[in-house]
Parts: structure tokens; sequence; C-alpha cells
């Protein structure tokens, strides 16, 4: 049987090897190695502030930590937990909660660094590439491998032999090199989008409260002031719920869960014969949708389709009397989220009711000046939009890439 993937570059021809992880091994160990439990408290302070070196925990790798919300540890404490140290270039694999989430360590923080507790620490021998590894187990195969362990572990745990155990396919050095450092380009790709995205988010959020707050005016053609802006209860500027037609015979439904931060991330077409009883907010072009539950999410839609969509009771329906882009860049900011949440009910699921909704005061530009507020708005919405397809694209390639670059 050919062992080989279904992607390969050009030169590589030799079959690969299947392999247990403990011939690759030089090193497995974990926090417990330090010393018991006593003498592990009696050496070790964990600070929130910056101190000697980076006690590494699970959540901090997950989260991508900038450094800003981690814990450190002193000299000392560095210096007894000799046996987890970290240099770069290891693999951490979790051990208990959620076990067998794998992280690569790389030296880019240039910090000194140490392993917290509930993760292993591997360093590789010279013929296995640590980041081939690192991308073979956050793949579709390795990451089975890990879940079946996982599921199959009663109390929660994943131990040394089941490390040592795990079975994959190792080709040559250069070949585990080059597919790892193409991956590694590939997450650089990603990681500039990501970069990119977040600073024209951030623009736009300095922008809007530069504009709501009236430190930016506009003029108009003739480079005159525009009158001066009005406050009006939501209500008064807009039809909020209004009535709808009859359901169409077969519809595009819009649940809480179809909507993210803006975008429409999934249609699925019901009949109304066996439509949920929520399904009542039948949609016209211009329309928005904004969440009542859980508002500080902002989680809301601006609807420019053609066709028949049909949306949940969740969304209060907002249809504009006046420039409804600008209407619907006005509710994403948090002086208007702080006054709906201000009338939400409830704890865990803090809602508002459509009557206390149309009853907040809004800011009210001249309808000229509304145009051009959410001309400008739309606009770098429509870059930060174009990013975030790019940004997906790029992920759906790199999940390509790990189903068919490993065998």
């Amino acid at each position: 049987m050919i062992n080989v993937p279904a992607l390969r570059f050009t030169g590589f021809k030799n079959d690969w090897n299947i392999v247990k992880l403990n011939s690759c091994l030089s090193l497995l160990t974990d926090f417990e190695a330090n010393g018991s439990f006593a003498s592990v408290k009696e050496n070790v302070k964990i600070y929130d502030k910056q101190e000697y070196a980076w006690y590494v925990r699970a959540t901090d790798l997950e989260n991508g930590s900038s450094l800003e919300s981690v814990k450190y540890v002193d000299e000392h404490g560095y210096k007894f937990l000799k046996k987890t140290s970290l240099f770069g270039g290891e693999l951490l694999i979790t051990k208990r909660g959620e076990i067998g989430k794998v992280y690569f360590y790389d030296d880019k923080y240039n910090v000194k660094a140490t392993v917290a507790p509930n993760m292993y620490l591997l360093k590789l021998k010279e013929n296995t590439s640590p980041k081939f590894l690192y991308y073979y187990f956050i793949g579709k195969k390795g990451n089975n491998q890990l879940k079946s362990i996982n599921a199959s572990s009663t109390i929660g745990a994943l131990y040394k032999d089941d490390v040592k155990n795990l079975k994959l396919s190792l080709p040559t050095l250069s070949e585990q090199q080059k597919i790892a450092s193409f991956l590694t380009a590939v997450d650089d790709k990603i990681q500039q989008l990501t970069k990119k995205k977040d600073l024209l988010e951030k623009y736009k959020e300095g922008v809007m409260q530069q504009i709501f707050s009236q430190q930016i005016r506009f003029k108009d053609e003739d480079g005159q002031d525009f009158p001066e802006w009005q406050t009006k209860k939501l209500g008064e500027v807009s039809n909020i719920n209004p009535k709808s037609k009859t359901l169409p015979i077969s519809f595009v439904y819009i649940d809480l869960e179809s909507v993210v931060k803006g975008i429409l991330i999934k249609e699925s077409s019901i009949l109304a014969e066996g439509a949920p009883s929520r399904a009542q907010r039948v949609l016209a072009f211009g329309d928005i949708l904004f969440q009542m539950v859980r508002p500080y999410q902002k989680n809301n839609l601006f609807f420019q389709k053609e066709g028949d969509y049909v949306a949940s009771t969740g969304y209060a329906q907002i249809r504009s009397k006046g420039d409804a882009n600008y209407l619907y860049q006005f509710i994403h900011t948090d002086l208007f989220v702080n006054k709906v949440l201000d009338r939400c009910t409830g704890t865990s699921y803090p809602a508002i009711n459509s009557s206390d909704l149309s009853a907040i005061e809004i800011d009210y530009p001249s309808l000229p000046e509304q145009e051009k507020i959410g001309g400008i708005l739309s606009s770098l919405d429509s870059k930060i939009n174009l990013v975030n397809k790019q940004l997906e694209q790029a992920k759906q390639f790199k999940k390509g890439l790990l189903q068919q670059m490993f065998v």
C-alpha cells in the first residue's frame, strides 16, 4: 500500500514511514516533574504583573496572547521549574480538561518562559520537525487521534503512554521542513489579514466616535454647514416591526444564529407551512434587523438582498424614514447600545421589547448629512468585509492543505 499524501511537493517520491511518536521524542515531561506539590508551593509564586519569566498556560496560547493578561514567575521560581523551561520550537499538549489541544511554542516573544500545569512539553529529535508535527496534530487525522483518546478517557486525562503510542506517518526531514515552511507562510498571511482587519475596525471605531460626538462635521455641496442635529426617538424616525404581509410559500429564514457582526453567515430556505412560530418579520430591501436579546453582541443586519426573506421575532425590524445606512451605523454606537441595555430585563439573556426600543432617543442630522455619514461608514464596512472575505478564504485554503498534505 502506497503511503503518501494526496497533495505533495515535486521532488519527493518516497513513501512515508509509519512510526510511534515515542521514536521522535527526545523529551516528554510536564509541570509535575519539577517536584512535589509541597515543594512547588514553597518555591513558586505566581504573579499577575510582569516578572522574570512567563508562566505559560494553554489559555494564553489559545487566545494568541500578546503578554498583556498572562501570569509570571520570579527568577527563583523559574530556576526551580527548570525541567519545563521553554526556549522555542517545543510542542505543548493539554492533558486535562479539554485534552489533546496542541500548541507550538514560538520564541517570537523573546522572553524567558516555563510551562504551567495541565500540559505536556515535547522536545523532538533532530530528524523530526516540531512545526510539521504541530500541523499534523491540528489537521484532521492527527486531531481525530487526539479526540479519540479524549472520548475514551473516563476521567478526562491524557497519559504519557497515550502520547508515546500515537502512530503517525512521517516523511523525510527535508519534506517535513518543506511542508512546515509552506504552512507557516500561510499562517503568516492569515495573521497579516487578521491584523489588517483589526486595524480597520479600530480605525472605523475612532471615526464613528468623532462623527457621532460631532467632533467632525461635514459641509454641504456649497461648502455651507449642515443644520444642527436634532434629538428624536427611534420610533419617530423609523417604523419598528411594520405590519408584515402574509408569509411567502417558501423563504430564507433568518434566526438569531444567522447573523454575526453584520454578516449573514447562513441562508436556508424553508416552507411557510413548516416554519417556526417566530418566523414573522417579512423583510424589504433596506430594513434593519436589531438583535433584541443580548444586544451588546451587535449581531445586527442591514438587509440589502432581493427575494423572500423572513426574520425571527428575536429581531426588531426597523424600517427607516430617513437614510437607513445612517441609522444602521448609529445603532452600533456604544451610546445607543448602553441606552438599550439600561432598558433590558434579565441578566443571563438581557432583552428589550419593541416599545422600549422605540422610545430611545437618538442624534438625528439632516437627511443630506445622514447620507454623507452613512456613505463614509459604509465605505469602511466594505473595506473591512473585503479583508474579512480574504481572511476566511485563507483559512479555508489552510484547512484544505491540512487535509491533503498529510497521511
